[in-house]
């Protein structure tokens, strides 16, 4: 049979392991409280630069808010507006709009509104071949640069205008 200072000993003991734990209870309950602002402020949107790549893409125009440009040989382009939608065109053709991604780099299938890995969806390879095909170089593999004159036209630099049939008059 346990003693009377056992018994004691255990129910102070059980009783100050309950005081603890509530303690403890109340400092994580009330932990975080105090400022509104801290724990439910939005972070505040930022201007974003931007990479255009099907491989990097230069000489393509983009808008995005109030600002507009063509896009260097490396595919960068300026500083967008926080929030703004970048459209990308070559002459009168716009190619497509994305909303900033994460990364700054703007893919086929971003301004397309596809999955990033959906290469094989019809408009990203449709673009895909103009973009090569406009290619000043003809060699996509070391970047894509479309010449002012073939963005003007809205077609590959290197195509013709079409043959007339010379049997009709």
């Amino acid at each position: 049979m346990l003693q009377k200072k056992e018994v004691l000993m255990k129910m102070t003991t059980g009783y100050m392991g309950l005081g603890f734990s509530m303690v403890a209870a109340s400092v994580l309950m009330f932990t975080g409280c105090g400022s509104s602002s801290s724990s439910t402020s939005t972070p505040a949107a930022v201007a974003y630069n931007g990479k255009f790549v099907d491989n990097v893409v230069g000489g393509v125009s983009y808008v995005c808010g109030t600002v507009s440009g063509t896009t260097a040989s490396d595919g960068t382009f300026g500083t967008c507006p926080a929030d703004s939608i970048a459209t990308f065109s070559i002459g009168g053709l716009t190619l497509g709009s994305s909303a900033a991604t994460e990364d700054g780099i703007f893919f086929l299938t971003d301004i397309v509104g596809v999955a990033r890995d959906d290469i094989s969806n019809d408009e990203v390879l449709k673009i895909a071949v103009l973009l090569q095909s406009m290619d000043s170089d003809g060699d996509p593999t070391n970047g894509i640069t479309v010449p002012p004159e073939a963005a003007a036209r809205g077609r590959p630099s290197n195509s013709r205008p079409p043959c007339r049939d010379s049997s009709r008059p």
